[in-house]
């Protein structure tokens, strides 16, 4: 419910005067799906869109289908059942594991994309006339829909201006929920600043799969905090960009102002300042988050992350000033060109934090990732590291951390970071494997049974030659492999 892309997709469907749009959560294996807004099931309605951003969630899409008594396999479904449509960033860069449950994809932004999919079908007398393959025949016309054996090729369609982009002010925000239901962002209004990335970490699909980079003008920015508390009676503001560094001091004043609480995402620690790090403290942001990586300076070149670690101290120290007494930092592991020594380098780093004041419990959190290799991204072309080795890091990291009580160390599971990395880089074998997980109820266990049974886990999770084709290859997200390869070759000259 925290998420963005479902107040859009809410938003943008009731719009429409022969539209109704329900919203549906998943929540666990063996209970029916059913609607927030009336407690309808999943099945009866005419069409089902699935915003999806992570890759864990494909097997909860499929169980969500089986536990509302839906036909997993497309092809196995009649012209009386739904037509079930998925989009997202990691659906816009590889929908091929998901290709034989879906009928078709969306590959790009909703804004764009949501009008032609409503207007085509109603202009096709749909829903009246139930007929699956002619409802396909239309979503496969419009520019930007993939459809399973319809489509060839297809090109990411986006918004070219976000100032002239709907957007969804009046948000539903949740006054009482029990504590699992609650979103993680709390009582909020969800401000969108930028879409985008314009940095081209080398390992990032964001950067890669949103070009390119744009930003809300400062005039909108305002206008929509001022529209959105007005609608939605918040006294919080949670931004959401992946780069909101432009504006955003005038955007913290016009809050503090008002005397609104902000809440921030992840921020280049080499664009704070004095000032800066005194709004954030002003508007009521408890924890500094920022995402270095990595702490050694070759491996800064080969991620292609261009921050100095003697800046990322200095302005740790300046937010410390400011009265941030918790800060949170981002590390991966498992990169090209990384040794053990590394590990002990981020421990060094993490040290040398603490001693700016950063001492008491839980002061700084840490969370480490191991590299999943992306489609579109420079990246897409390197194995998984082996999970013997990214345990080894983590040893090697934990023992370098030793004795550090204000230090809180959380890491993803490397057995679940190997099934994102096989179904980032999948293709149409997959899914069978992800009914078969769905149907044993999604989890660790199952997911390990079922790939080993396949056989294929070796094949995903491989070094891939720059000169093969590539299952995601006939999607043009707006970036070429070639320059692609030119980023892929300036990484091997640094090995």
């Amino acid at each position: 419910m925290c998420s963005l892309a479902v107040h859009l997709l809410y938003h943008l469907l009731n719009l429409h005067p022969e539209v109704l749009c329900e919203r549906f959560f998943y929540q666990g294996a063996g209970l029916e799906p059913r609607s927030i807004e009336s407690n309808r099931s999943l099945k009866e309605f005419d069409i089902i869109m699935f915003t999806i951003s992570y890759e864990n969630d494909y097997a909860n899409a499929v169980r969500m289908l089986i536990d509302a008594g839906i036909k997993p396999l497309a092809m196995d479904r009649k012209n009386k059942d739904p037509i079930i449509i998925s989009g997202g960033i990691i659906v816009s860069a590889n929908p091929l594991p998901l290709k034989e449950v879906f009928d078709a994809f969306a590959i790009g932004e909703a804004e764009v994309l949501l009008p032609r999919i409503i207007e085509s079908l109603l202009n096709s007398a749909f829903p009246l006339n139930k007929d699956r393959e002619l409802a396909k025949s239309i979503l496969a016309e419009i520019e930007g829909m993939y459809v399973p054996d319809m489509t060839q090729k297809v090109r990411r369609v986006f918004v070219r201006s976000l100032d002239e982009a709907p957007y969804p002010s009046s948000q539903i925000v949740v006054e009482e929920a029990p504590e699992d239901y609650m979103p993680i962002f709390g009582r909020t209004f969800l401000l969108e600043t930028s879409r985008g990335c314009p940095y081209a970490c080398r390992f990032c699909l964001l950067s890669y799969v949103t070009r390119p980079y744009r930003k809300r003008s400062l005039k909108r920015i305002l206008r929509l905090v001022d529209e959105g508390l007005l609608r939605t009676r918040s006294r919080k503001i949670s931004i959401i960009s992946s780069a909101p560094e432009p504006d955003l001091e005038e955007i913290l004043s016009y809050c503090v102002e008002r005397n609104l609480e902000v809440s921030l995402p992840s921020i280049r620690i080499d664009k704070m300042d004095t000032e800066l790090a005194a709004l954030m403290k002003r508007a009521g942001q408890r924890t500094l988050t920022i995402a270095p990586e990595v702490a050694d300076e070759r491996l800064m070149e080969i991620i292609n992350k261009e921050i100095d670690l003697a800046e990322v101290m200095n302005n740790l120290r300046i937010a410390y000033e400011a009265g941030f007494d918790q800060v949170k930092l981002y590390f991966m592991i498992g990169l090209p060109g990384e040794r053990l020594e590394h590990m002990d380098k981020i421990g060094t780093l993490v040290r040398r934090i603490a001693e700016l004041g950063f001492k008491k419990p839980r002061a700084i959190r840490l969370s480490i990732n191991p590299l999943i290799p992306k489609p579109h991204t420079p990246f897409q072309w390197l194995p998984m590291c082996r999970l013997d080795s990214i345990r080894l890091r983590l040893k090697r990291l934990m023992h370098s951390l030793k004795g550090m009580p204000q230090v809180d160390l959380e890491f993803l599971d490397p057995r679940w970071a190997r099934i994102q990395a096989i179904l980032s880089r999948g293709d149409e074998r997959l899914s069978p494997l992800l009914i078969e997980v769905a149907r044993m109820g999604p989890s660790l266990s199952a997911w390990n049974t079922v790939l080993r049974r396949s056989g294929l886990l070796e094949e995903y999770c491989r070094e891939l030659s720059p000169d093969e084709e590539l299952p995601w290859d006939f999607i043009d997200v707006g970036i070429s492999k070639s320059i692609l390869r030119r980023e892929y070759d300036k990484v091997l000259s640094l090995l």
